[in-house]
């Protein structure tokens, strides 16, 4: 199942703390799938160089290959990019509003505009 970035309410608000715990998750799956020491096909990681290095470490970021029960490395890409987009937007909301629960964002809408004459 693939896990999607916390959502705006209608009331224009972020959950940081789903942010947060959606970051601490997926850095701690990158780091175990990294640790590693060899591939699905069971050959060992330091054998491994170049584009079959860097698939086999998707491959393991996501669990494993399909094959032995993982989600593959389509899994791996995915949990790597939900964890920039995690840590992108928790980089670029202002420190103030960095709390445990939820935070106001600026509207979409803006209200009070008046039109020129």
């Amino acid at each position: 199942m693939k896990k999607k970035l916390p959502q705006k309410n209608s009331n224009s608000i972020l959950n940081i703390k789903a942010l947060k715990q959606l970051e601490k998750q997926t850095s701690e799956k990158i780091q175990e799938g990294l640790k590693k020491p060899t591939a699905s096909t069971g050959k060992s990681m330091n054998a491994l160089k170049g584009g079959a290095k860097f698939m086999a470490q998707l491959s393991n970021i996501g669990g494993g290959s399909k094959a032995t029960g993982g989600k593959g490395i389509a899994d791996g890409f995915n949990t790597i990019v939900q964890n920039q987009k995690a840590k992108t937007i928790l980089q670029t909301i202002p420190q103030k509003n960095l709390k445990d629960s939820a935070s106001p964002m600026i509207s979409d809408k803006k209200k009070g505009k008046r039109k020129k004459k």
